[in-house]
Order: structure tokens, then C-alpha cells, then sequence
């Protein structure tokens, strides 16, 4: 009968179950197909994702054992349920047959009653099996209501345990957007690295060649420079033996110069010396004709007596036959007289001078 079936048919559909251990499922493989292009990082890369591909797998498992384990259970319940439907119908069927057993107790009634071929007994058979209907209608109507709840339980293990896969999954997928974005940066890193420490030795090795051009330039520039102080040298005791010959010839000038200026100043003191005995002489000369002069003026003042006065007050004066200014009144209010007779004998002087010059 179709109760018989009722607990294989729901063991059967319990087989299908993708959630059994070892069992399909939904495909939970991380990508490990991408590469940072840098071998190192690459390979701690992929050791990474497949310890993170173990540890989602052994969570994965746990839950599907886990929701296999609470399945199980309903589909124990439920199969339990489906064998005490089986049960109560097979009872509702034996009195079924109780009832409609010519013999039993139903039927003898009637017969007893001698309703046994009537309308009446046909009317409590159909009565007798409308409830038998109804009550096995009932109870599998129940039975199916039952076994929905549990499967609504199953489908509800099923969809909680997706949902902890499926954030297990969205976990890894986040922990390997991370662990990619980590494996870029070490990998940036170490380009930088490298390209760094390319630049350093770039830098170096460009530093030790300018260091060798820049020593054999000092070398070079060394080696010029002692040559020009060598020659700087030469020139120099060249130069300074030059000067020390002009300084000679200018010392030997210098003495030549000399000894002409101390014989030239030897002359000059001697013409000085002549000139001056010379100037004694014409001063002395001068003085004794001064003397004379003014012996002679005051002679005739002492003889003129009368007539000197009257030349004083016409004041008329005269001059000697050597060209001496004479004033009749030597102490004249004007001119003291013997500034007179000193502006009288300068030409006379002068024309002494110029007679011994000749």
C-alpha cells in the first residue's frame, strides 16, 4: 500500500542531500591564478592561500557535518512520524475490515435485525468506509503537514548552513583581497627595492668613475703644476739674478752718482766759498768808500757853516762825481740820509760787480 512506502520514499529523498559528508556542495576554491611578477612573493603568496583554501575547507566541513548531523535528525523525526502514520493507518484499516467483516460484529447485528441484504446494511458499508477514507485521509494529510514542517526544517539547516559557508567564504575572499593587496605592496616594495639599490649602484659606480677622472685629472693637474712652479722657479732665480745684477749696476750708479754729487758739491762749496770772500771784499770795499763819503759830507758841513744852513732851508741837495746821493739834510723829515746814500751807491756797486764778472 501507499503507507508502506511513506518511510522509503523519505529515505531515499534524504540520500540526495548535497550536504553529506563528503558529499557536493557549493564550489568554495579561492583564485589562485593571479601573480605579482616577483617569484618570492609569488610562491609566500600561494602557501598563504592554500593554508587559507585548508582552513575554509576544514570550516566548511565542520558545517556540513554539522547541518548532515541536525538533517539526519529531522529526517529521523520525520521517518518516525511517517511509521506512526503507518501504524495508526493499518489499525484504522483492520477496523475496517472488522467492520465490514460479514461475520463481525457489525454485520451479525443487522442480520439479527434482518437488515443483512438491505439498503440499510449497504448505507452503514458506505458509511463504514467513508470514515475508514476520512480517517486515512486525515491521518496522511497529517502526516504530509508533519513532514513539511520538517522539511521546512532541513531546507532551514540547509540555507543557515549555506549562509555560514557562504560567510566563510565572503571571510576568505576578504582575508585574500587583503592578503592579495599585501602580496602587491611587498611585491611594489621590492621593485622599489630594486630599483633603489639599482639607482644606489648606479650612483656609485657613476661616484668611483668620476672619482677616477677626477684623480687622474689632479694627477695630471699635479703634475702640471709642479711643472710650472719648476719653471715659476727657474724664473724666478733668473729674475732674481737679473735683479741682483741692476742692483749692482744701480748700487755702482748710485755710487758713481754720489761721488759726482760730493765732487760737484765740493765745487759748489768752493764757488760758494769764493763768492762769498768775493762779496766780503766788495762789502768791505763798499763800507770804506761809504766812510770816505760820509767823512767828506760831514767835513762840509763842519767848513759850509752859514751857507749849509741856507741849502737846508731851500732844500737843494747835490750829488759826488762817483754817483753818490748827497742830501744837504741827512736826517730829513722824508728819508733818513743814509738809506739815501746806501740807494745812491747801488748802481755803483753794480757796475763793480759786472767789471769783475768780465
Amino acid at each position: 500500500m501507499e503507507e508502506n512506502n511513506l518511510t522509503s520514499n523519505r529515505s531515499n529523498n534524504a540520500s540526495l542531500n548535497p550536504y553529506a559528508v563528503g558529499g557536493g556542495g557549493n564550489n568554495n576554491q579561492l583564485a589562485t591564478n593571479y601573480t605579482t611578477g616577483n617569484q618570492e612573493v609569488d610562491n609566500l603568496n600561494n602557501q598563504s592561500n592554500q593554508l587559507l583554501q585548508n582552513s575554509l575547507n576544514a570550516q566548511n566541513q565542520a558545517i556540513q557535518q554539522g547541518v548532515q548531523t541536525n538533517i539526519n535528525e529531522l529526517q529521523r523525526q520525520s521517518n518516525r512520524a511517517a511509521q506512526e502514520t503507518t501504524k495508526q493507518n493499518k489499525a484504522f484499516y483492520q477496523q475496517y475490515q472488522k467492520q465490514i467483516n460479514p461475520y463481525g460484529a457489525t454485520q451479525e447485528a443487522l442480520a439479527s435485525q434482518g437488515l443483512a441484504h438491505s439498503g440499510i446494511a449497504e448505507t452503514t458499508k458506505t458509511n463504514i468506509y467513508n470514515t475508514y477514507q476520512k480517517s486515512l485521509t486525515d491521518s496522511l494529510n497529517n502526516l504530509k503537514n508533519v513532514q513539511a514542517d520538517y522539511d521546512a526544517k532541513m531546507a532551514d539547516v540547509r540555507a543557515q548552513g549555506d549562509i555560514a559557508m557562504a560567510q566563510n567564504l565572503s571571510n576568505a575572499y576578504l582575508q585574500q583581497i587583503q592578503q592579495i593587496k599585501d602580496a602587491y605592496t611587498m611585491a611594489q616594495a621590492q621593485k622599489e627595492f630594486e630599483w633603489q639599490k639599482s639607482v644606489s649602484d648606479r650612483d656609485y659606480n657613476y661616484q668611483l668613475n668620476r672619482d677616477a677622472i677626477a684623480d687622474k685629472r689632479y694627477d695630471t693637474e699635479w703634475a702640471y703644476q709642479q711643472s710650472r712652479d719648476a719653471l715659476s722657479d727657474k724664473r724666478y732665480d733668473n729674475e732674481w739674478a737679473y735683479k741682483q745684477s741692476r742692483d749692482a749696476i744701480s748700487d755702482k750708479r748710485y755710487d758713481n752718482e754720489w761721488a759726482y754729487q760730493q765732487s760737484r758739491d765740493a765745487i759748489s762749496d768752493k764757488r760758494y766759498a769764493d763768492e762769498l770772500a768775493y762779496q766780503k771784499e766788495r762789502d768791505r770795499v763798499s763800507d770804506e768808500q761809504w766812510n770816505k763819503q760820509f767823512a767828506l759830507s760831514q767835513s762840509s758841513k763842519s767848513s759850509g757853516g752859514s751857507s749849509g744852513s741856507r741849502r737846508r732851508s731851500g732844500g737843494s741837495s747835490g750829488s759826488s762825481s762817483n754817483g753818490l746821493i748827497i742830501t744837504d739834510n741827512p736826517y730829513g723829515e722824508d728819508e733818513s740820509w743814509l738809506e739815501k746814500v746806501r740807494r745812491g751807491t747801488s748802481g755803483l756797486l753794480s757796475s763793480i760787480g759786472s767789471s769783475f764778472k768780465k
